[in-house]
């Protein structure tokens, strides 16, 4: 799956090409007028990368509006050890609200989609499980 709107593009990436160990990535503009990127690890069931497609852009533009660095949100994601499943989850999460807010409306597409949250949670977990596989 690939998908670009003005500004943005969504990638579709085998896992262990995530920059590090997430099921979805918002990547800033690498230069001025370039799109940023929202990376996507492959699932089977398409409509659980457009979930995941979904909650990143919508993170993605909340933390671009309120000025929410990708460098702090990538060393929060990668250095976190926390209760929560998800870093972003975590009340000290750097962009903690944007993601909450991302989250609801991936739930509400979720029951548009018909997906079954479980279900796809369980995916979710699997697939972010065969990260050191993927590394080696």
């Amino acid at each position: 799956m690939s998908l670009t709107i003005p500004g943005l593009r969504v990638i579709e990436v085998p896992h262990g090409e995530q920059r590090y160990n997430t099921i979805g990535d918002w990547v800033p503009p690498i230069r001025k007028g370039a799109p940023a990127q929202i990376r996507v690890s492959s699932m089977e069931d398409k409509r659980y990368v457009e979930l995941v497609a979904l909650h990143e852009t919508v993170e993605y533009e909340l933390c671009r509006i309120f000025r929410r660095s990708d460098q702090k949100a990538v060393a929060f994601d990668v250095n976190y050890r926390g209760p929560a499943e998800e870093p972003g989850d975590d009340r000290r999460a750097p962009y903690h609200p944007e993601h909450v807010i991302a989250t609801f409306f991936e739930k509400a597409w979720a029951k548009v989609r018909r997906v079954d949250w479980n279900t796809y949670s369980d995916t979710v977990r699997r697939t972010t499980s065969t990260w050191k596989s993927a590394q080696r």
